[in-house]
């Protein structure tokens, strides 16, 4: 694998028995967004045992956890108010905005994060395949050799 990615995480929720989480987590280092520190507890305790300890961070900011993130995640249809939204816009600026979502349909994600380079995420978690798109193809590949580093999905774009 090449260069550790610092990769933000917005919009986990506790309890997720999540590997690909765990897989991240080894090769890269995660700052898992929440602004409830405890609610997260128990997702940083199951990454941490398959990692290293630096390798996941709790971040009770949104703006400065992807502020420092060179790929961000907004998990599983993750949505907040706008205001929200337009302060992520600003760190998020020429910077991999990656929407991930059991949920496959037509977004516009990309008029979320004009600035961003989006790249659309679908997981199918019964067959274990992943389906990457977005306009920027350079970000798409990014996005598909991070989730090959996992070994755990199989990847088409």
């Amino acid at each position: 694998m090449g260069t550790k990615k610092t990769i933000a995480i917005v919009g986990l929720t506790t309890g997720q028995d999540n590997p690909l989480l765990r897989k991240l987590a080894l090769n890269n280092r995660i700052l898992a967004v929440s602004s409830d520190a405890d609610k997260f507890s128990e997702l940083s305790e199951y990454i941490q045992k398959g990692a290293d300890e630096e390798a996941i961070e709790l971040i009770d900011c949104a703006k400065d956890g992807c502020w420092e993130a060179d790929i961000i995640i907004l998990w599983n249809g993750f949505k907040q108010e706008k205001n929200e939204l337009e302060r992520l816009q600003v760190v998020a600026t020429q910077k991999i905005v990656a929407f991930l979502t059991e949920e496959e349909k037509i977004t516009s994600n990309h008029l979320l994060f004009p600035h961003s380079k989006v790249v659309s995420v679908f997981i199918k978690p019964d067959v274990r395949e992943v389906t990457v798109t977005g306009d920027d193809q350079e970000a798409v590949q990014q996005v598909i050799n991070l989730l090959n580093s996992t070994d755990y999905y199989h990847i088409t774009n």
